[in-house]
């Protein structure tokens, strides 16, 4: 209900984008949750290319928040 509400508030602003965090990414790579802990446990991870983006920002913007 939450989500729905402040997608409709958002409509309005021509710039904003709305990221959905669906796997924590954390600095820590001990947390068993971590989404890169669980990605590099594999010997091999093929990845579409929108993936690169979404990883890419995923990192800067958890960069901008430490």
């Amino acid at each position: 209900m939450f989500q729905a509400m402040v997608e409709d508030l958002l409509k309005e602003y021509p710039n904003v984008l709305i990221l959905r965090v669906r796997m924590p990414i954390v600095a820590d790579l001990t947390y068993p949750r971590n989404f890169i802990t669980k990605i590099i446990k594999y010997d091999k991870v093929l990845m579409s290319g929108w993936w690169y983006i979404v990883a890419a920002v995923c990192l800067v913007v958890q960069h901008l928040m430490l």
